[in-house]
């Protein structure tokens, strides 16, 4: 079976997130997950730093972004695409 965390935070999320996106995908490839998206609030700070020590360690990484809207919802948002 796998499994692949769809709403983590890095510490590009202030005062909510604590590690660092590459600490995080490093520790999603050592449990043995096979894909990690790491959805910030508001920003895609940490898609650099996570996606390159994904590659380096085969592991699948989702760009993925939590947006919060002025009425304090929250949705989860993955592009399908660069452009």
């Amino acid at each position: 079976m796998s499994y692949a965390e769809l709403c983590a935070m890095s510490n590009f999320t202030f005062l909510t997130g604590a590690s660092h996106a590459e600490e995080m995908v490093t520790r999603a490839h050592a449990l043995g997950l096979d894909a990690i998206a790491i959805a910030d609030k508001n920003t895609f700070g940490g898609i650099v730093r996570g996606y390159g020590t994904a590659r380096n360690l085969g592991i699948r990484y989702i760009v993925g972004v939590r947006l919060v809207l002025n009425d304090d919802a929250e949705i989860l948002a993955y592009p399908k695409s660069r452009v």
